[in-house]
């Protein structure tokens, strides 16, 4: 088979202009990488603990830029990484194999704190690990997206970023 980061600069990273973007390497000295915080029992900035995720690359061992992920956005609704129909799959939330029904689909969740707002679907994927939390928000009938990538660690943060990403959806929809 072809190495996982040969297939992944092919197929997503250059289509999509993600120029930045480049698989976790502890070891690599890689240009603008964000050092993790946490806030302590006492509300202090600290230095999160290093966490190497460089092992797992589908699941946090990606290194991006908020620019980086715009350009991501912008191909995925452009039909520049997967077709419409593709697209359509991966938003859409799968059954388990016995038929019971779930909030994510390929890639993306589309129920629990992602629903709808204003009538239109919401789809996102976000996440939080020691030092850094994100958002990917995206209401794909307007094609519309938002990128949230903060490095300061919290249980519940990326589910606050989708509160902030409607607020900006209400300031450039109106």
């Amino acid at each position: 088979g072809e190495p996982y980061d040969r297939f992944m600069r092919e197929a997503v990273f250059d289509p999509a202009h993600m120029n930045s973007t480049r698989l976790d390497d502890v070891f690599a000295v890689i240009p603008h990488r964000a050092r993790g915080y946490r806030l302590s029992t006492a509300g202090e900035l600290q230095n999160a603990a290093f966490v190497d995720v460089s092992n797992k690359p589908p699941g946090s061992g990606i290194n991006s830029s908020a620019a980086d992920m715009a350009n991501f956005v912008v191909a995925l609704y452009s039909g520049k990484l997967v077709s419409q129909e593709i697209l359509h799959q991966m938003l859409t939330p799968a059954p388990t194999l016995d038929g019971k029904p779930t909030i994510y689909g390929f890639g993306f969740f589309h129920g629990g704190p992602l629903s709808k707002y204003y009538g239109f679907d919401e789809a996102g994927h976000g996440g939080d690990q020691q030092g850094v939390s994100s958002v990917l928000y995206l209401l794909p009938q307007r094609q519309f997206g938002v990128v949230i990538l903060c490095n300061l660690e919290g249980q519940r943060i990326s589910v606050d970023f989708i509160a902030l990403s409607r607020q900006i959806f209400d300031v450039v929809s109106h």
